[in-house]
C-alpha cells in the first residue's frame, strides 16, 4: 500500500522535484485536466441532444399549401424535409399530400417531419390535338397519365364524328374543349371531328313519287337521306296521302348529307283518335353529319319517326299519330325539343 501511495505521489509535482521535472509534471497535469473537462462537456452535450427539447404534437398538414405547412412546423420548432411527386388532381399542386410522422404523433422539438408536396397532375391543360392522328393522341394521353391513377383527358368513340376532308384519314380536324382549357378533378371526354379522307360518299336517289308518304319516309330513313316534306291538297286525279313530286329526281346521285325535297298530298282518311300532321323544327346547321332522332311518345308506346346522321337545318316530317302523343327531338342523344302533335 505504501509503495502504491509513493508512486502516486511521485506523479504529482513536489518540492523535491528538480525544477525541470516539476514544470514538466505541471504541464502534463494541466493538459490532462483540460482533456477531462472537454470530455465531460462533450458527454453533457450528447445527453442533452439525445434527450431533445420539449415534447410537442405533429400538426395536421395534409391539404395545406407548403408555405402554411412550414409556418405550422416552425411554430412548433419542428424541421421540414420536403419531397415532390405528381398526383391525380391539378388542384393539389403546391399542397401537402402526405406527411411522416402523421398528425397527432408526439415528437420532441427539433425533429424532422417529412412532407410530400404535389406537383399537380402530369398534364394540367388540354393540349392542341388538331392535325395529329387519332391513334397518336390516344397514345400521347396514355403516356401523359401513366403515373396517375385517373386519366383526366379521355377519348370515347361515342364523341367522335367523322367527315370527308382533304386531311389524311384518321387526322383530327376539330376538338372540344379548346386547347389550353385548364383541367379540374373532373374527367374531360374530348369531342373530336376526325377526317375520313378525301371525297364524299355519293348516294343514288330512288323513286318516291307515287308511293304512300309513310312508305317514302321509311325508305328515306333506311337510306339515311335527309328530307323535307311539303303538303298540299290533292288536285285533279292525284291520290291522297302519296308523294307527287321529288327533287332531285330518281336516278340522280347526291353527296351524303344532301337533302331531298318531296311534295305530298294530304291523306283523306285518318283513323279515329289519330291526327295527320307535320313535325317542323329548325336545328343548327352542323359542321359534320350529326345523329338526329325524332320520336313520338304515347303512353308506353314509342315510335321512331326519323333517326339518321343529319346535316341540320330544317326538319319537316309527316306523320299519323295518336292525338295525345308528344314528339321529342334528340340531338346526339340529348333532348333538344318536345312538341304536342297537331293536326295539319
Amino acid at each position: 500500500m505504501f509503495s502504491l501511495f509513493e508512486k502516486i505521489k511521485q506523479i504529482f509535482p513536489g518540492a523535491s522535484d528538480a525544477p525541470e521535472t516539476r514544470d514538466f509534471k505541471i504541464a502534463i497535469f494541466l493538459l490532462s485536466s483540460l482533456l477531462v473537462v472537454i470530455v465531460i462537456i462533450a458527454l453533457f452535450t450528447f445527453f442533452i441532444v439525445l434527450q431533445g427539447g420539449h415534447v410537442t404534437t405533429v400538426p395536421d398538414l395534409i391539404g395545406k399549401d407548403i408555405v402554411e405547412g412550414l409556418k405550422l412546423l416552425q411554430a412548433k420548432n419542428l424541421i421540414a424535409e420536403v419531397d415532390e411527386r405528381f398526383t391525380d388532381s391539378p388542384a393539389e399542386k403546391g399542397k401537402i399530400v402526405d406527411q411522416d410522422p402523421p398528425y397527432t404523433t408526439e415528437v420532441r422539438e427539433g425533429q424532422t417531419i417529412k412532407l410530400m408536396i404535389s406537383k399537380g397532375a402530369p398534364v394540367d391543360r388540354v393540349g392542341n390535338y388538331v392535325g395529329k392522328s387519332l391513334n397518336e393522341v390516344k397514345a400521347l394521353l396514355k403516356a401523359h397519365f401513366a403515373t396517375a391513377e385517373t386519366q383526366l383527358i379521355q377519348i370515347s368513340d361515342t364523341y367522335i364524328m367523322y367527315k370527308h376532308d382533304e386531311l389524311p384519314a384518321g387526322t383530327i380536324i376539330a376538338q372540344k374543349p379548346e386547347p389550353d382549357t385548364p383541367l379540374s378533378d373532373d374527367v374531360i371526354t374530348l369531342q373530336l371531328v376526325v377526317s375520313k379522307g378525301g371525297g364524299k360518299k355519293m348516294i343514288q336517289v330512288s323513286k318516291y313519287t307515287g308511293k304512300n308518304f309513310a312508305q317514302a319516309v321509311n325508305e328515306l330513313n333506311q337510306a339515311g337521306i335527309p328530307y323535307i316534306f311539303v303538303v298540299k291538297s290533292a288536285e285533279g286525279g292525284e291520290q291522297n296521302g302519296v308523294v307527287v313530286a321529288q327533287s332531285p329526281e330518281s336516278g340522280n346521285s347526291i353527296p351524303e348529307g344532301m337533302l331531298v325535297s318531296l311534295e305530298m298530298t294530304k291523306p283523306a282518311n285518318v283513323p279515329s283518335g289519330n291526327v295527320f300532321g307535320v313535325f317542323r323544327a329548325k336545328v343548327p346547321n352542323f359542321d359534320v353529319l350529326t345523329n338526329v332522332e325524332v320520336v313520338a311518345v304515347s303512353g308506353q308506346a314509342r315510335t321512331v319517326l326519323m333517326s339518321m346522321m343529319h346535316p341540320g337545318g330544317t326538319l319537316s316530317i309527316p306523320y299519323i299519330l295518336d292525338k295525345d302523343a308528344e314528339i321529342v327531338l334528340n340531338i346526339n342523344g340529348s333532348q333538344y325539343l318536345k312538341k304536342q302533335v297537331e293536326a295539319f
